[in-house]
C-alpha cells in the first residue's frame, strides 16, 4: 500500500504578489511604514514614487523593511549624484546612433499581455574595443539611464493605457547567435555588468521574464561568470534556449509583432524597413505619465523640470496623440559633457548583488 504526502496549502503570503491591490496585511504595514520613513526622514517629496514604484523596492527586498529602506536609500542618493532627474537636459549621448550601427537591440512593440517587448543581439557589439572607440562606459551608462526612465514613464503607461491595465514590466530576449568564447574579454564583461549593475540597484522589477535565445555551448561557461553577478529573484525569470526557441517565443509574443528574423511576421514595412530603428510600440498613439510628457519635451529642446499635470484619460479608440520623441536617435546635451557626474563612480560604490 503506497502512503502519499499531502499536499500542503500554499503559505498565507505566497497568495499575494506584492503589487498594488494584491497585498497581505504584513506586505500593507511594510509599505506604510516604509512610506512614513520616507517622508519623517525626508528622503524624497517627488510624487513620482507612487505606491506602485515603492513596491517594486519591497519585492526586491522581499519585503523586509530595513533592506527596503537601504536599498531605497542608496537609490535616491545615486539620482542625486548622477543628476537622473534632469538626465534628458544634460545627459550627452550623441555617439550612441552611431553605436546603434553595429549593435543590435531595440524595443519592438509588445507581448501578448502588452508589456514592451525587448530585444537584444550583445554578439553584434563585437568586436568590443570597436563600441568603446565610439562610444565610453560613461555615456554607455547613461543611455541605459535614460532607457529605463522611459521605460518607466513614457512607454509603461502608454502600454497601460492602450491596454487598459497596469503595465509594469517588460519582456525580453536575448540573441547570442554569434558568441564564441574569445568575445569575452575584460571588456565584454565589463560592457555586460553595465546594465545589470544599473538595473538590479536601481531599476528593480522591471522584467517579467526574459529568453536567451540561440545559446551555444560556450555560454555556459559565461553564464558562470555572469551569475553571482544576478539576483535569484532575477535568475527565476530566465530562460536559457537553444535554436529551437521559437515555440517559447510565441507562447509570449504575437507572431505579427516578432521580426522575421526571429521567425516572426514583422518588417516594420511602414516604419523604415528596419526593426531595430523603428521603435515600434504604443508609446506613439499614447502618452505616458506626467514625467514622461515632461521627458519628451525635453528631448525636443524645452529645459523644462516641472512636470505637467497627469495627461487625460485616453480612449484607444479616439486616440490622436503625436508621435513620441524616439530616444534612439541623436540626444544632444546642451551642457558640456563634463558637467556631468560620472556615473561609474556611483556604480562602483553600489556592487550588483
Amino acid at each position: 500500500m503506497k502512503f502519499f504526502k499531502k499536499k500542503q496549502a500554499p503559505k498565507e503570503e505566497e497568495k499575494f504578489t506584492g503589487h498594488v491591490g494584491c497585498l497581505s496585511e504584513i506586505q500593507e504595514d511594510t509599505l506604510s511604514l516604509f512610506k512614513e520613513y520616507i517622508e519623517k526622514e525626508n528622503i524624497t517629496t517627488s510624487d513620482r514614487f507612487t505606491d506602485h514604484y515603492l513596491l517594486r523596492f519591497c519585492r526586491a527586498r522581499q519585503f523586509v523593511l530595513e533592506d527596503v529602506k537601504k536599498m531605497f536609500k542608496e537609490f535616491i542618493q545615486w539620482r542625486e549624484l548622477n543628476e537622473v532627474d534632469e538626465c534628458f537636459i544634460h545627459y550627452d549621448v550623441s555617439n550612441m546612433p552611431e553605436v546603434k550601427k553595429f549593435y543590435k537591440h531595440c524595443f519592438h512593440s509588445t507581448d501578448k499581455e502588452g508589456r514592451p517587448f525587448y530585444i537584444d543581439c550583445p554578439a553584434t557589439a563585437a568586436p568590443i574595443e570597436d563600441l568603446f572607440k565610439v562610444a565610453d562606459a560613461n555615456e554607455i551608462i547613461r543611455n541605459y539611464i535614460l532607457q529605463f526612465e522611459y521605460l518607466l514613464h513614457v512607454r509603461f503607461p502608454a502600454c497601460s493605457k492602450a491596454f487598459g491595465k497596469k503595465i509594469d514590466k517588460c519582456f525580453s530576449i536575448v540573441d547570442l547567435k554569434g558568441l564564441s568564447m574569445g568575445m569575452f574579454k575584460e571588456k565584454s564583461r565589463e560592457f555586460i555588468k553595465i546594465p545589470l549593475s544599473i538595473t538590479q540597484k536601481n531599476y528593480p522589477e522591471i522584467m517579467h521574464a526574459l529568453l536567451i535565445i540561440n545559446s551555444p555551448m560556450v555560454f555556459k561557461a559565461i553564464w558562470l561568470v555572469l551569475k553571482p553577478f544576478i539576483a535569484q529573484r532575477t535568475k527565476d525569470k530566465i530562460k536559457i534556449l537553444g535554436s529551437k526557441y521559437h515555440d517559447d517565443l510565441f507562447q509570449y509574443v504575437d507572431k505579427s509583432n516578432v521580426p522575421t528574423e526571429f521567425g516572426g511576421n514583422c518588417t516594420c514595412e511602414n516604419n523604415g524597413g528596419d526593426c531595430f530603428m523603428s521603435d515600434r510600440g504604443p508609446w506613439h498613439d499614447f502618452p505616458g505619465d506626467k514625467y514622461g510628457e515632461m521627458y519628451k519635451r525635453q528631448l525636443l529642446g524645452d529645459k523644462c523640470t516641472v512636470p505637467i499635470p497627469d495627461p487625460i484619460p485616453v480612449d484607444p479608440q479616439t486616440a490622436i496623440i503625436s508621435p513620441a520623441p524616439s530616444i534612439a536617435p541623436h540626444i544632444q546635451s546642451p551642457s558640456p559633457a563634463s558637467a556631468i557626474p560620472p556615473p561609474t563612480s556611483a556604480m562602483s560604490s553600489q556592487p550588483p548583488s
